[in-house]
């Protein structure tokens, strides 16, 4: 149990006791987000409260196949080492007297590795407003997952600019944007995890579930995101794609490093 511990904790989830069973319980900027009422992020700019959900997830769904798939999930271990997405400040944030004239613009490009959210807290140091546009097909589910509890927790917009795609893990990150945008000929991917026979992972999805509905989003939603084989990919490129599946986006031209209101 302390390596399954151990491991959901770098998703910033945890296993407690909830009466007779075992619960997945997200935390987020130190707080606990499980039982009723509201749980708040705290200090982040731009960001609501956010309802709790009941009852979590029972230890049955996620210990499910747990054994080959956490070593699958959490160890990009030596590939991810090998590889990293280019993370790069497009254009700087210009303030007057304390208020974003211009915000910052920061480009993720390729796929990620294991550990992006360490070079995305130095890109965004100081910076109070910015657009985060992604370019990738995808990789380290935990990186999808901690870039987008930054980007949550900062009240930062997501993009992915005209003719440009954001694919699985990408997807992940670009659905906490405060505000979502998708350029023209451009599109975002969304699959179910899969181990490296290409098999679905019951514990990765339990994560992705329990992230996706503490963005604010629906079960529904939840269950759209994760609803594809692993092998394919269900593309969402307009509005209308959003709107179906309870994802608020805005679907206009974005030529590429351009800051967003």
């Amino acid at each position: 149990m302390g390596l399954i511990q151990d491991a959901l904790a770098r998703y910033g989830v945890e296993l407690v006791p909830e009466g007779t069973i075992t619960a997945l319980v997200w935390t987020c900027g130190g707080h606990r987000r499980d039982g009723g009422g509201q749980a708040s992020l705290g200090d982040a700019p731009g960001v609501q409260s956010l309802p709790r959900r009941g009852g979590g997830i029972p230890m049955k769904h996620i210990l499910n196949g747990v054994v080959g798939a956490l070593a699958t999930l959490l160890a990009a271990g030596p590939a991810g080492a090998a590889q990293a997405a280019e993370i790069k400040v497009m254009v700087n944030e210009v303030r007057e007297d304390g208020i974003t004239k211009i915000p910052a613009v920061i480009r993720v490009e390729g796929k990620f590795g294991d550990a992006e959210d360490d070079a995305f807290n130095d890109a965004i140091d100081g910076i109070r407003n910015a657009t985060i546009y992604f370019h990738s097909q995808g990789g380290a589910i935990r990186s999808g997952v901690m870039l987008g509890r930054i980007i949550r927790a900062r009240g930062f917009h997501t993009a992915v600019a005209n003719r440009e795609i954001c694919y699985s893990a990408c997807a992940l990150a670009w659905l906490a944007g405060k505000r979502r945008f998708i350029g023209y000929s451009a599109a975002v991917g969304f699959h179910a995890p899969h181990d490296k026979r290409g098999e679905r992972v019951a514990a990765a999805e339990a994560i992705i579930a329990t992230y996706v509905r503490h963005l604010g989003l629906s079960d529904a939603t939840a269950a759209y995101v994760l609803a594809t084989d692993p092998k394919d990919l269900t593309f969402m490129t307009n509005e209308l794609d959003g709107k179906a599946h309870g994802i608020a986006l805005t679907w206009i031209s974005i030529p590429t490093y351009t800051p967003l209101p």
